[in-house]
């Protein structure tokens, strides 16, 4: 016995091994994660400059089109002498300047590859001016009447100057394609790289994880182990007590019966330590988490890491004095019953000039057991969130039967409903022990601000589900 409490350890440093492998595991997922955020970014960045590619080779298609359009349109009226034909070439001239301004500036752009442009850049557009010109005489001669004049040597040198700009626009265009090509195998080996790198993580974060739980399903062995021992020990050191003498056997009786008021006192003392750490340690607590942000809203310039360690440090004292209660149970439903048990809760919990709460229960011996069993956990998770996050400073809890029904509203005049975090349990513990009893929960806005919780249960079971009108 001497050796096992020599050898004892606080739980937290047995199971210091398996809170790394924990924190190892979320580090893990939190990497995948970013790595994942960090890939879909890269590959929307790579997405955008394909799209500035394929709206720069469209523009290089649109662009030969309204060279080709105004050519047409020339070649037409030439042949034909219809201003008609000319429709094409005027819709050509128009549309072309402002179609090559938008080509240059795709093809010059910093996520382009625009070294080829620039090197063609001189020679198109002298290529573009020279076949513009060339129509824009053969089309003016051509108003003048001087038909053969116009179609001279003149259209032969705007077909070699068309045959020359294709050729540009061909090779700038074979340059644009081979790019997107590129930015493509890119973005694939991008991805690829991306994917296994989470993989990587979530598979470690995994591995680690089935780690802490595999050393902590170890530690609850060796717990198990040792209370087997301490069983075993125990019948060792009854048997050694039965073979005694008549006298020791006597002896033993009147240490049994001590033994046994012993447990009972033990069971009391656990109810009352229940309560005090409830209705004391947690109402200590959360009244020091109200006063620090009190002090941080009225001096700023206190540490704010400092303030926050302090204020993670009082809501793990919060967890730990619930974790307490509700492992040891308090009887204050057994003791008192529903209503004066959250007039109790109430009363403990108030804060003169800080927070006040108002607690009006009727019909509560309606009641049965396990409902005002669940009803009083919900008044105190409700209680609990307003102290924490609702920033109240006035709490009102009302309850009365309707119909059948018990109606029970926790309100108070906090900040109202705020967006709920991923991790929080409080309402969905709530709204489980509502329906564990046949009953419905709702959270929102109150009436007058604030945030309102109202649960109604059945006072017994009903045999089947009934319409009710809901008091309001």
């Amino acid at each position: 016995m001497a050796s096992s409490a020599r050898t004892a350890q606080p739980w937290w440093r047995s199971a210091r091994p398996a809170l790394g492998l924990i924190l190892a595991g979320t580090l893990a997922f939190g990497l995948a994660a970013g790595a994942g955020c960090r890939g879909l970014q890269q590959l929307a960045a790579r997405a955008q400059e394909r799209r500035t590619d394929e709206q720069a080779l469209a523009l290089l298609d649109k662009a030969m089109t309204l060279l080709l359009d105004i050519e047409t349109g020339q070649r037409g009226y030439l042949l034909s002498g219809s201003l008609d034909s000319l429709a094409p070439y005027e819709r050509g001239k128009a549309t072309f300047p402002d179609t090559y301004a938008d080509l240059v500036q795709h093809l010059s752009g910093p996520s382009a590859r625009s070294g080829e442009f620039r090197a063609a850049r001189q020679r198109i557009d002298d290529l573009v001016r020279r076949r513009i010109a060339i129509a824009d005489a053969q089309v003016l001669k051509r108003r003048s009447g001087d038909a053969d004049a116009a179609a001279g040597d003149t259209d032969v040198d705007g077909q070699l100057a068309m045959d020359a700009i294709r050729a540009e626009f061909d090779t700038l265009g074979a340059a644009q394609r081979e790019h997107i090509a590129a930015r493509d195998a890119d973005a694939a080996r991008l991805q690829a790289r991306s994917a296994a790198l989470i993989v990587a993580l979530a598979a470690g974060g995994g591995a680690m994880m089935a780690g802490a739980v595999g050393l902590l399903a170890g530690e609850r062995r060796r717990c198990d182990c040792a209370e087997d021992s301490l069983r075993r020990f125990s019948r060792m050191l009854e048997s050694i007590v039965d073979d005694r003498t008549e006298e020791v056997r006597s002896e033993r009786d009147r240490l049994q019966s001590f033994a046994k008021q012993l447990d009972d006192g033990i069971e009391a003392e656990r109810r009352r330590l229940a309560r005090e750490v409830h209705d004391q340690f947690g109402q200590v607590v959360s009244g020091t988490r109200q006063v620090v942000q009190q002090m941080a809203r009225d001096h700023p310039g206190l540490p704010p890491d400092q303030l926050a360690r302090l204020t993670g440090l009082l809501d793990e004292s919060i967890g730990t004095a619930r974790r307490i209660a509700g492992a040891l149970r308090p009887p204050l439903l057994d003791d008192l019953g529903f209503g004066a048990a959250v007039s109790h809760f109430a009363e403990r919990l108030s804060l003169p000039g800080q927070l006040e709460i108002g607690a009006e229960i009727d019909d509560d011996e309606q009641l049965e057991s396990d409902r005002a069993n669940q009803l009083f956990r919900i008044v105190q998770e409700a209680t609990t969130n307003a102290l924490r996050h609702a920033q109240a400073t006035r709490v009102s809890i009302t309850g009365c039967e309707f119909r059948g029904l018990y109606v029970l509203r926790i309100a108070d005049n906090g900040i109202g409903p705020q967006p709920v975090r991923a991790d929080a349990s409080g309402l969905r513990n709530m709204r489980e022990r509502a329906a564990m009893v046949g009953g419905a929960f709702e959270f929102g806005p109150g009436p007058d601000g604030g945030c309102e919780v109202v649960a109604r249960i059945p006072l017994h079971q009903p045999a089947r589900t009934e319409e009710h009108a809901w008091p309001t």
